[in-house]
């Protein structure tokens, strides 16, 4: 991205963090949960390919990320999410 903007890696990182509080690392990560938690919700697919999906490498790296972020690990979100649509 910071050659796509001519900028140094620094230079990016800096404006990008003054622009939306987080490091761009931190962003993507950001995004990835949120979108790993749509498709949880949605239901029909497992952890493995919701990782895969979101860009993750593995079903265990989703599962520690979405634990930091969220407190809890995917499945037991996906149950809890499909318990409160019944």
């Amino acid at each position: 991205m910071a050659k796509i903007a001519k900028l140094s890696v620094t230079q990016f990182s800096e404006r990008f963090l003054a622009e939306t509080g987080f490091t761009p690392a931190r962003y993507l990560r950001q995004e990835r949960i949120e979108r790993a938690k749509r498709l949880l919700r949605a239901g029909g697919k497992t952890v493995a390919e919701i990782a895969q999906a979101t860009g993750f490498s593995s079903s265990q790296n989703l599962a520690t990320a979405f634990r930091q972020a969220e407190g809890m690990a995917p499945g037991d979100y996906a149950r809890q999410t499909h318990l409160r649509t019944f």
